[in-house]
């Protein structure tokens, strides 16, 4: 069975290869020199990585800083395909509307969804900005 937190290492190694801006790279290389030469001999690591290898000061700030990043790129593509699946829904519901107006009730026989998914506008750059989620 593979580790869930060793196959997120690989994920966002992937994203860093392929995603993140060449800035971006560069940035959380300098983290770690920055990290490096504030601490100087005056730290040391009790910390691994996500495949459990121990990690010294500097690695261990450039990978912090390279899973910030890649957690960026892993929420954006997220909320896309959620997007996706907002616009399929709500293209059923409305079949399903369409189809079902001669109900004699007057409402529906197939629940509206497509409120489940407002929350999912894929806006690269609020997505990209944004901190926290709930």
């Amino acid at each position: 069975m593979v580790d869930p937190i060793a196959r997120w290492g690989e994920i966002a190694n992937q994203i860093m290869l392929t995603q993140a801006t060449p800035r971006e790279r560069e940035r959380a290389q300098m983290n770690g020199r920055i990290a490096s030469i504030a601490f100087g001999d005056a730290a040391a690591s009790l910390m691994s990585d996500l495949n459990q290898q121990r990690m010294e000061v500097e690695p261990l700030h450039v990978r912090a800083s390279q899973l910030d990043i890649a957690a960026k790129y892993a929420i954006y593509a997220l909320v896309t395909l959620i997007a996706a699946l907002r616009d399929v829904n709500g293209s059923l519901c409305d079949s399903a509307w369409a189809v079902n107006r001669t109900a004699q009730s007057g409402a529906a026989e197939v629940p509206d969804m497509k409120e489940f998914f407002q929350f999912a506008w894929a806006d690269r750059q609020y997505v990209m900005r944004k901190r926290q989620w709930p």
